[in-house]
């Protein structure tokens, strides 16, 4: 059983970004296609026999029998 963590790492500067600029429409469909993108690795996880452990901002942690190509993808 292995472990994998994922984690955004330039999100919190873009939406830093997005807030200094005003550009509040921006930042709403950002956080939702990182909402949706989650979602679909929860959905990844599941289908494959896995098990997500923590998802949530811009990070997810989850078990299972998968290889890094999977975490790649």
């Amino acid at each position: 059983m292995k472990y994998l963590g994922l984690d955004g790492d330039s999100i919190g500067r873009h939406i830093e970004r997005l807030l200094i600029e005003e550009e509040l429409d921006e930042l709403g469909n950002f956080s939702k296609s990182v909402k949706a993108s989650l979602k679909e690795i929860e959905k990844l996880v599941n289908q494959n026999n896995g098990k997500v452990i923590f998802s949530g901002g811009d990070s997810i942690l989850f078990r299972g029998e998968f290889d890094l190509e999977f975490a790649i993808k």
